[in-house]
């Protein structure tokens, strides 16, 4: 692997990653950047492609969106194109980064093809750039009466009033233009967790009683 790649001094990506170790410690950030099991692959992006840190922090936060890099998930599905939805394409998704079955709601609706940019309680309001960036770039015309618009999406352990609250705070600040609500339509995953978490606990029981 090393020799096909040696000698690339102008990568046509250019990529930043999350430290292992943090990402590591949040489920989030790992759904959001990617996660590599091994420092090895970490250490070839460094050698081979010049790859940076990425430090998530207010800095990033307030940046402007996309950014001029790819993550590593962005880097990994570099040459996927997903088909754009006709309606609600693009949402901001409001989650707790420490609630993993937020954060498995997330993944999951990013991975069905809905273009999401994820908001916490604890940081949105850091967010102004990307928030307005994101919301221009959902708009566009689906036919000659209707104009897609970005939509907020709560996962399922935001109250109502959390998002509510954060949906007039963008559109007091202006980020988005008729900027609509909609719950997590995937709180099913919950459900499903919980229904196989018993499952393996009374398989595990009923191992136990024929040993």
């Amino acid at each position: 692997m090393d020799k096909e790649f040696k000698g690339i001094t102008n990568p046509r990506f250019k990529i930043k990653f999350v430290e292992k170790a943090e990402s590591e410690k949040s489920l989030f950030l790992a759904a959001r950047f990617g996660l590599y099991p091994s420092d090895d692959y970490y250490e070839f992006l460094r050698r081979n492609f010049n790859a940076e840190t990425l430090a998530y922090d207010s800095v990033f936060r307030s940046s402007r969106w996309p950014g001029d890099f790819q993550n590593i998930l962005g880097f990994t599905g570099s040459h996927c194109r997903p088909t754009r939805q006709h309606v609600h394409s693009h949402a901001y998704f409001l989650l707790n980064p420490a609630d993993p079955f937020d954060v498995v709601d997330y993944w999951n609706l990013r991975a069905s093809g809905t273009y999401l940019f994820p908001l916490t309680l604890q940081d949105y309001q850091e967010c102004e750039n990307p928030i307005r960036d994101f919301g221009s770039a959902a708009a566009y015309p689906i036919n000659e009466s209707i104009t897609n618009r970005v939509v907020i999406i709560k996962a399922p352990s935001i109250t109502d009033d959390e998002q509510q609250s954060v949906t007039t705070w963008i559109g007091l600040k202006g980020l988005a233009k008729d900027l609509s609500m909609m719950a997590g339509y995937r709180t099913t995953t919950r459900t499903i967790t919980a229904w196989f978490l018993n499952w393996k606990l009374n398989m595990y029981a009923d191992s136990n009683q024929t040993q």
